[in-house]
This record gives structure tokens, sequence and C-alpha cells, in this order.
């Protein structure tokens, strides 16, 4: 989760893991952005098909180069 702190004079974004009470780090990725939890539910949607039907997911995960000018 993300919460807005007044830092000198201007606002900042600080990202927590309230599940282990720390701060993230780069270890962290980011699966889904929103308001609340209803804009970030897990899962979402109906099945329809048959009962014995399987569940699955993928997911896949990229590094992109950020160029941050200096201040």
């Amino acid at each position: 989760m993300e919460v807005i702190v007044a830092q000198d004079g201007a606002a900042t974004a600080l990202a927590l893991d309230p599940c282990h009470g720390r701060r993230t780090h780069s270890g962290y990725v980011t699966v889904a952005v929103g308001r609340d939890y209803t804009d970030v539910a897990p899962t979402s949607g109906s099945y329809i098909g048959a009962p014995s039907g399987r569940l699955t997911g993928d997911r896949r995960v990229g590094v992109v180069a950020l160029d941050i000018p200096a201040r």
C-alpha cells in the first residue's frame, strides 16, 4: 500500500507492506493499482463450466530501464 506524506514542503508516496510491518524495497512487485480494494480485488468475474474445472494463473515480470533526470 502507499500513503501520501508531507516531506520538506512537498508530498511524497511512501510504500508500505502492512502484512510484514515494514517499508517496501526493490524485491516487491506491484500487481495492481487502484483507489481501494474493490478496484484491485485478486479475483472478479464469473466462471461458467464443468465443476471439475481448474483455475490457473500466470504472471510475467520484466525489468525496464528508467531515466530519471537529476534535480
